[in-house]
């Protein structure tokens, strides 16, 4: 798990999220918005999606802009900077490694491999070079670079995209062969145009900072006013009437200092570390560090809990990972022990869940449970689906006749719904996906609790949702 943070209330806020109405790649899935340690320094990363861009065939590809208070790690400076995927594919090639970024704004590592080529540690990524060329293959999609920058992407239905430049600047990208976006560039921002829409993104200098503002095709403008004073960057993120949305890092560094409901500071944790903590405004904290001599990853809850993923590597091209991942309470008993095991072909060959000693209390209680079950157990008479997850990811998509007991607010949201469980000859808890604990803590309390038969569905509503759409 990375210690990235995620704002989806400023998704909320500022009305981000776009209704999907194509098939989705796996590649464009990533989080909206977040926050997080960009190059693991703690700074300053948002993610804004103003709508997608339809390739046709089903297809459309999310336009993203990313707003980062620290760049250094692929050469930029610490004041906040703004990157659109779309507009400014990149490759980077360091000791002898490749870094490449595609369409959905992530970032690939690439390792060099003995067949003079490179490829991802889960052997999904593939690239070629050839002087200053690279050709990227990963999820159906093939993109190619030259001189560093995105030249030509195919789609895995076979769509393709050609860029343009002029002065070094991206000036249009043409669609099997014919126009499709074009841009226009002044000192003051760009406006593009496809298929009818448009998308305006200025800059205006003020005194003491200056201002982004971003009107996409539809919905509202978004404003992103920074202003810097003794050592301090603050951005203040709004739209419309909707409450503004607050950021404070430092300007040398790139770190944050703090967001509208949190504040961040590097101090000791119980393992005798300097690491960036995240305090809520009661003083509870959470921190992540990630050991890569061991291979070990520890991540501090708010609430106490401790989660630790162990990671293996071996020897070869092949990613393959005998994963244990533990979630802890805060008097360190275990709670559950997720495990995989992957094959010489990088697939996972085996996966399960193993209760730990946390739930002692009422033995055997707590169960795991996967896909094929859960659809069972939904139309089973006496049965009552209970959400982990946080109440705006609740109201944007649920199981159906599900309610709503998350790990953070459970104590007071507990004895309301306590009648309704209480009825319930089995409860099945579900969260965000098979990386998310939540479920399993709802679980272990609900258990010790004296609740006798609860059921813990792994894969959460991402498989659940993937299932039903």
């Amino acid at each position: 798990m990375l210690f990235r943070f995620s704002l989806f209330f400023l998704i909320a806020v500022l009305g981000f999220v776009s209704q999907a109405c194509f098939a989705r790649n796996q590649e464009f899935q990533r989080p909206n918005t977040f926050i997080g340690n960009a190059g693991w320094s703690g700074a300053l990363e948002i993610w804004v999606e103003c709508g997608e861009m339809a390739l046709g065939k089903g297809e459309a590809i999310p336009l993203r802009f990313q707003f980062v208070s620290d760049g250094k790690e692929f050469g930029g400076g610490f004041d906040l900077g703004w990157w659109c995927p779309f507009f400014e594919g990149r490759t980077i090639t360091r000791d002898g490694n490749l870094y490449v970024s595609t369409l959905g704004g992530d970032w690939r590592f690439l390792k060099s491999n003995s067949n003079g080529g490179f490829s991802s540690m889960d052997g999904k990524s593939t690239a070629t070079a050839n002087g200053d060329k690279v050709d990227l293959s990963e999820n159906g999609w093939h993109y190619e670079y030259a001189q560093g920058w995105i030249v030509a992407a195919t789609s895995p239905q076979g769509t393709r995209l050609e860029w343009q430049y002029a002065d070094n600047q991206l000036s249009a990208i043409r669609k099997d062969g014919l126009g499709w976006l074009d841009i226009e560039r002044s000192n003051h921002g760009l406006l593009a145009r496809w298929d009818g829409m448009v998308l305006r993104f200025s800059k205006e200098i003020r005194p003491g900072g200056w201002v982004w503002n971003i009107t996409p095709p539809t919905g509202i403008s978004r404003t992103f006013e920074v202003r810097q004073n003794l050592g301090v960057t603050e951005m203040r993120a709004s739209s419309g009437k909707l409450p503004i949305s607050k950021f404070v890092w430092e300007s040398n560094s790139g770190h944050l200092l703090s967001d509208s409901d949190f504040t961040y500071k590097m101090q000791p944790t119980d393992l005798g570390k300097q690491i960036l903590h995240r305090l809520d405004q009661q003083g509870g904290s959470e921190w992540y560090d990630y050991d890569r001599n061991q291979g070990l990853a520890i991540y501090k809850r708010q609430d106490g809990c401790q989660v630790q993923t162990w990671y293996h590597l071996e020897a070869g091209p092949t990613y393959r990972k005998p994963f244990q991942m533990d979630t802890f309470t805060s008097d360190y008993r275990l709670i559950s022990s997720r495990r995989l095991i992957y094959s010489k072909e990088g697939d996972i060959e085996k996966e399960w869940t193993e209760p730990g000693e946390a739930v002692f209390e009422a033995d055997g209680a707590v169960q795991f449970v996967g896909e094929k079950e859960a659809i069972r157990l939904h139309g089973e008479k006496g049965v009552l689906f209970v959400d982990a997850r946080k109440q705006w990811e609740f109201e944007r998509g649920r199981i159906p006749g599900a309610v709503l007991l998350s790990r953070e607010h459970f104590e007071e949201n507990f004895p309301e719904l306590e009648k309704q469980l209480r009825s319930a000859d089995k409860l099945v808890i579900y969260c965000t996906s098979r990386n998310c604990e939540d479920s399993s803590l709802v679980a272990t309390r609900l258990a010790q609790l004296g609740f006798p038969c609860v059921l813990v569905f792994e894969g959460g509503w991402a498989e659940w949702w993937k299932r039903h759409r």
